[in-house]
């Protein structure tokens, strides 16, 4: 994923988990986040929550992009993200996604 960025010229960043995942959006501000939803320690449905919790506090939102195989997408949509793709994804789906999502080619 962060090498098809990469070529599409976008930055990023990785996380292991959700909570890495949220301990890195507490310490940056991104464009979006592509949030696994499988994940070990805490799964990407959990850490959108705690995410919207902590963002509704601040009267902040993050675009939020759900990637999966395994939850439908209305329950990606119900947990707090705002878009889903099923994987496995192309590049030429991501760079749909991207564009949708980030006005400059500049995610982080």
């Amino acid at each position: 994923m962060t090498a098809q960025l990469s070529k599409l010229g976008y930055s990023s960043d990785t996380a292991i988990d959700g909570q890495e995942a949220l301990d890195k959006t507490a310490k940056n501000q991104y464009k979006m986040v592509l949030m696994d939803v499988q994940m070990p320690t805490m799964d990407g449905i959990e850490a959108t929550a705690k995410l919207r919790e902590r963002e509704a506090a601040v009267q902040a939102h993050t675009t939020i992009v759900a990637l999966t195989g395994h939850c439908s997408r209305t329950d990606c949509i119900a947990s707090g993200m705002d878009d889903y793709v099923a994987k496995p994804m192309n590049i030429a789906t991501l760079k749909k996604i991207v564009e949708k999502w980030v006005a400059q080619p500049h995610l982080a």
